[in-house]
């Protein structure tokens, strides 16, 4: 795990609300609410089925993709991130090639 004590966690202790209304042309903060609020609810849902273990979802800074971190309650001891910082890093390496090859016209 790397910087995860860096990046915000997502549903930790949000308060329950209403999910807003879905739009196509909703501003970009009113998806970001609305997109918080899924994750809140998700993570929510997943704690009720899993009361012994810790769930929380970030945003890994390098792909923006959603990580989830589940630990025991117990002993606090990381038990899973999914993806795992391996396959991040693989992602990050993938892009950058892929970049590089669209832009090198000699392929």
């Amino acid at each position: 795990m790397s910087d995860s004590a860096n990046t915000p966690l997502l549903g930790a202790t949000a308060p329950a609300q209403t999910a807003p209304q879905r739009t196509a042309s909703a501003p970009v903060a009113e998806r970001q609410k609305i997109e918080e609020h899924d994750a809140q609810s998700t993570v929510r849902d997943i704690q009720a089925a899993f009361p012994n273990r810790s769930i929380a979802l970030r945003i890994d800074e390098a792909t923006q993709i959603v990580q989830t971190l589940v630990r025991d309650d117990a002993t606090g001891k990381l038990l899973r991130e999914l993806p795992d910082e391996e396959w991040l890093r693989l992602v990050v390496k993938l892009r950058a090639f892929a970049a590089e090859a669209i832009l090198d016209k000699s392929v």
